[in-house]
């Protein structure tokens, strides 16, 4: 990953130093603390394993922890104890949340566990949804669909989309998480087929506020405004694989890979500058 950003034309060099140096640390401090924990959220034909090695974020974990993560099935959280991993991280295909009936019960104990955990946790792809929904949030099925679910009327939101454009709204440009994206083209990859509304602004700052192309709102980026608690969710699948590039005979953009090394930067080596800055964002007024 490292030789890829190298020689990515999308990211300038000194913004390729600085992801490289944090790369360094995050290994480091990976081997010193423990290995994570990928919770993965799972279409049922797969199996947790399966899926989750499938995964561009589990690979992105890898590679950026230099520890394979212990990938736990989200219905077996039982068997595990938090406390003893570095960061969580919680992702995984979309699970089509809106046709549980049987939502609270299902997903009850990974919801108790995004509220009650001290341990980092980073949400991302199907994660994004349903740590939102473990703070009051509703989540809503996208009309914007995946290609192969597209008819000649949809717009979708199966793409690349820049974060930095009128359409996508950095709320907070001054925050630590996008001081090196910024410096990029800006492009990341989005699959997205669920939102989430109605997010607890007692607990939840919004830092990106998005919209489809069709008009539909999006999800958000967000993190809790609460200092002494590290958690981060990540606009859904930001491009993390190179590799998406090169489906559209693109060269491969590096912006995500940029995005989700800070985040996971904040969470981890770069924690009290991360609790400094909630301070100063949500203190009382």
């Amino acid at each position: 990953m490292i030789n890829e950003l190298r020689n990515a034309r999308s990211i300038p060099e000194d913004t390729k130093e600085s992801v490289e140096k944090s790369i360094q640390e995050l290994l480091r401090y990976f081997r010193a603390e423990g290995r994570a924990l990928f919770v993965e959220m799972y279409d049922e034909r797969d199996g947790a394993d399966r899926a989750a090695r499938n995964s561009d974020t589990f690979r992105a974990m890898e590679a950026l922890t230099g520890r394979e993560p212990r990938i736990i099935e989200y219905s077996r959280l039982d068997k595990i104890k938090p406390s003893e991993y570095a960061l969580i991280t919680f992702s995984g295909k979309t699970t089509k949340f809106v046709a549980y009936r049987d939502f609270g019960d299902r997903f009850g104990p990974l919801m108790e566990m995004i509220r009650e955990t001290r341990v980092p946790v980073l949400a991302q792809s199907a994660g994004h949804p349903l740590s939102g929904a473990a703070y009051d949030g509703q989540i809503k099925r996208l009309d914007c669909r995946e290609p192969w679910e597209l008819d000649d009327h949809d717009m979708g939101v199966y793409g690349w989309r820049n974060l930095k454009s009128n359409s996508s709204a950095i709320i907070t440009p001054n925050h630590p998480l996008f001081a090196e994206y910024l410096k990029t083209d800006g492009r990341v990859w989005h699959s997205q087929a669920e939102s989430v509304r109605g997010l607890n602004d007692d607990d939840i700052a919004i830092l990106v506020d998005s919209t489809a192309k069709n008009g539909e709102r999006m999800s958000h980026t967000f993190e809790l405004k609460n200092p002494s608690k590290h958690f981060i969710a990540l606009q859904p699948d930001l491009g993390i694989n190179p590799s998406r590039g090169m489906r559209s005979r693109e060269q491969p953009h590096y912006s995500g890979i940029v995005l989700l090394v800070s985040a996971l930067e904040l969470l981890t080596t770069h924690s009290a500058q991360y609790t400094q800055t909630k301070e100063q964002l949500y203190a009382p007024k």
